[in-house]
């Protein structure tokens, strides 16, 4: 990417295992699948002056491979990342990703090999759709097993879907009803005070 050997003020990663094609060391004139961790970065500048003269606020700078999903080897693969393109990270103050313990564990996660590493501590931002998003996908796997594929379930009620579920038609006459009610209406400045992914949990609950 261009710009990469810059001053940036954070770092944004996420990392995740991907299936993916490789040529083949038995046969050149074949692909094998294999799976590998890729961890996607971000990087974002250190003052809102600079992102609004760029007209941007960072750059995509590419992906890293760690040997696995381990804290230590995603901090590997994204410090050996920032000594090969140059990227200056004497300004960064934060780190940003999801909550997974193999990013935030207090001893061995990613963030605080880095932090270690970089031989000063940082702004840790996580994000909390990750942590609004695991409760709900605990309930569901508590109530109807886990999924077996991005469209395939496992359980009674997702086996009665039979059909693409993105293109299932709601029937007209269907009345959906959830028997709640003493769900908590909140005052208007409680709600007010929340943060904006609390709010979003609370309108998503309120319409359901």
């Amino acid at each position: 990417s261009s710009g990469i050997n810059a001053e940036y003020g954070g770092c944004y990663f996420d990392s995740k295992d991907d299936i993916t094609l490789e040529k083949s060391v038995v046969n050149k004139h074949r692909c094998d699948s294999t799976k590998k961790h890729h961890c996607s970065l971000v990087l974002h500048y250190p003052t809102a002056e600079i992102s609004r003269e760029l007209k941007r606020e960072g750059v995509y700078a590419g992906f890293v491979e760690p040997q696995s999903g381990k804290g230590v080897d995603i901090a590997v693969a994204i410090l050996n990342y920032f000594d090969e393109h140059a990227v200056d990270y004497s300004k960064m103050q934060v780190l940003g990703c999801d909550g997974t313990a193999a990013n935030t564990g207090q001893h061995e996660g990613a963030l605080a090999h880095i932090q270690r590493c970089l031989k000063k501590p940082l702004f840790i931002m996580v994000c909390m759709l990750h942590h609004v998003e695991l409760p709900l996908r605990k309930l569901f796997e508590t109530l109807d097993g886990p999924t077996q594929g991005p469209e395939q379930y496992s359980g009674p009620v997702g086996k009665l879907l039979k059909s693409d579920v993105w293109n299932l038609e709601i029937q007209p006459g269907f009345d959906f009803k959830i028997d709640c009610e003493n769900f908590p209406v909140l005052p208007a400045q409680t709600f007010a005070e929340m943060s904006n992914d609390a709010k979003y949990l609370y309108r998503i609950c309120r319409a359901v």
